[in-house]
């Protein structure tokens, strides 16, 4: 099976975090947008190339556009996270030229935030195994994705303890993860990996994979209590032959809502993620959002180069 590995620059995510680091069991959320583009090209000066926007800021939308071509082919990307409308947008291609070079390419759009569920009498609310579910509107094209290029869309939905949510932190395969969620989409033999941002790696076990681009996914789990949760819209490929390509475009929207419990009314930490309601339709006042905000204290890629197995 052919293997793609989503990467989190470790370099980068320390220099553009800086003194916002902290342990993960701390005791607030750290809500974020984030927009990243991680490309191999020969126009590259270490051959590898990164550019990104993360933002602490949840009111802040992040975005990153990148491009490089030559004879050897061409790379493009742009990335897209706003959490205050829920919305995640991707567009990710690469085309082989000549065939000097195996051009690859891809694009990552994440954001994360922390809920909040209360009674409606405004106590705090007891799960007693209720569940909670997260709602997935897609729309857009995935040309050329298929195996021979290893290209294909993908959809990663991490519930996190509460009061974890660190995007200098492992978000997957620590002691603060609950449990995550994978879609493939357009490719089912994409194998993907999660690398933390101290550089460790697992294998990621799919929850479905799609054939062609559905309108909808949905989640639903049962946390137990008060959750972080983020969500990360990708797309990878590698063009390995003259003339191929692919083109995945997302740029048209994923957006996101959630349906809390009966019975209970939930508001997001970071006062910005507005696409909530209940299974009894209730949504949260916007001072109940006020309020929470008040407590805020502040993918590895395996090269398929020629000769590489």
């Amino acid at each position: 099976m052919n293997c793609r590995r989503i990467r989190f620059a470790t370099t980068v995510l320390i220099s553009a975090f800086g003194g916002l680091a902290v342990t993960p069991l701390q005791a607030a959320s750290i809500p974020f947008n984030w927009a990243l583009n991680y490309s191999y090209n020969p126009n590259a000066a270490n051959t590898f190339d990164t550019e990104q926007t993360l933002n602490s800021a949840p009111a802040t939308p992040a975005t990153s556009t990148y491009s490089q071509s030559g004879s050897w082919g061409s790379v493009s990307g742009y990335a897209s996270a706003n959490l205050a409308t829920g919305e995640l947008k991707l567009r990710s291609s690469a085309t082989n030229g000549d065939g000097t070079a195996a051009p690859y390419m891809q694009t990552n759009a994440i954001f994360g935030d922390s809920f909040t569920t209360t009674a409606t009498s405004g106590s705090p609310y007891t799960w007693n195994g209720s569940s909670a579910t997260f709602n997935l509107a897609l729309t857009g094209t995935l040309n050329g994705v298929d195996a021979s290029s290893n290209a294909g869309a993908f959809v990663i939905l991490m519930i996190l303890n509460k009061g974890t949510l660190d995007p200098g932190q492992p978000l997957i395969g620590s002691v603060n993860t609950k449990q995550y969620f994978l879609w493939n989409l357009g490719n089912p033999t994409l194998q993907l990996y999660y690398t933390n941002p101290q550089g460790q790696s697992q294998a990621l076990t799919t929850t479905y994979s799609y054939t062609s681009l559905p309108p909808t996914i949905s989640a639903t789990f049962a946390p137990g209590g008060d959750f972080d949760w983020a969500l990360l819209l990708g797309a990878s490929g590698q063009e390995m032959n003259p003339g191929d390509s692919f083109d995945v475009d997302l740029s048209h929207t994923l957006t996101l809502s959630y349906v809390g419990p009966e019975g209970g009314i939930t508001a997001s930490e970071s006062g910005q993620f507005g696409n909530i309601t209940s299974r009894n339709g209730t949504v949260p006042e916007p001072s109940a959002l006020a309020l929470l905000g008040l407590g805020l204290a502040g993918l590895a890629y395996k090269r398929r180069g020629k000769g590489s197995q």
